[in-house]
């Protein structure tokens, strides 16, 4: 259903309930609505699709000014938003040393398909500075191997306003955590490069007559958070572990080494100002630029 429908009826129910006019709605009225959200609540979200689905409501009875737009409801929101602000715990970076040691611990040649799905999601959201959805999205067609790079074209990010796609690039370091030459040894062990809508991030069965084979859907994102949790937990306390733990590693090594801030910016994907039309002038050597300085 319809987010605006469902804060529109949320809020007649509440009219109902204390003998309120429903519409159009008085603007005292609404303030107090603010109020009890902000006194029931846990976050913001209530109030904002409370906020969002009467302006809505009135923007399509063509009713001007909304009691949205009001500077008595917009105190009253600005309020509950400081009331339920609370203080940010991100989630602690992987190193580059904490992946060295994942991969001599679970990349030897007699590493299982399980190890090397581990090792592939790790190093290459840490390279790329993928979200765990992104990695997710990523079929076999979406890779292309180069002698002294890998290109991992990523369907859809945050700042894809138009979903034109962005390519994440990846440069080969010749080192046991090279990400493109532990893609390249995880897809020949799926048996996958003739499958080109096949999912990377995949799951395993097993059959009698080819023991352990992989599935044709993607991992689930609260699977994969598992997988990295577990992975990692050896080397880092698990409760400050996350799937942004990757993503923010690669961005802090990169900035550590003094890779440029333009680079980081899109190689990540972060919102921000003109950041396609950067992505496009730059060349591909500059992204490079971005994973060589992370010692992988």
């Amino acid at each position: 259903m319809d987010k605006n429908l469902v804060g529109w009826k949320l809020w007649k129910l509440f009219a109902a309930q204390h003998d309120l006019r429903a519409f159009p709605v008085k603007l005292v009225h609404l303030a107090l609505y603010v109020q009890h959200l902000a006194k029931s609540s846990a976050s913001i979200s209530p109030i904002d699709t409370a906020i969002y689905s009467i302006r809505w409501a009135h923007t399509l009875a063509d009713i001007s000014p909304s009691p949205t737009d009001s500077s008595i409801v917009k105190l009253a929101v600005e309020g509950s938003r400081r009331s339920l602000a609370k203080p940010k715990s991100p989630k602690e970076p992987v190193s580059s040393s904490d992946l060295a040691q994942l991969v001599a611990d679970k990349g030897g040649q007699d590493a299982s398909a399980f190890d090397l799905r581990l090792l592939f999601i790790c190093l290459v959201a840490f390279a790329g500075m993928l979200r765990c959805d992104e990695l997710i999205s990523v079929r076999m067609r979406d890779l292309s191997f180069f002698h002294d790079h890998m290109a991992l074209y990523v369907p859809r990010r945050k700042n894809d306003k138009y979903r034109q796609g962005h390519t994440v690039f990846i440069a080969r370091s010749g080192n046991p955590t090279c990400p493109v030459a532990m893609s390249e040894r995880y897809i020949a062990m799926l048996g996958i490069s003739d499958k080109p809508s096949h999912p990377l991030v995949c799951g395993f069965k097993r059959t009698k007559r080819h023991g352990l084979k992989p599935t044709s859907k993607p991992l689930s994102y609260t699977t994969v958070r598992d997988i990295i949790v577990k992975g990692l937990s050896s080397y880092k306390d698990p409760s400050t572990l996350g799937t942004h733990s990757l993503r923010a590693g690669g961005a802090s090594e990169a900035a550590s080494s003094f890779v440029n801030e333009r680079c980081i910016a899109r190689q990540g994907g972060w919102k921000s100002t003109s950041s396609k039309d950067m992505y496009i002038k730059d060349s591909i050597s500059s992204k490079l630029s971005v994973t060589r300085a992370m010692n992988l």
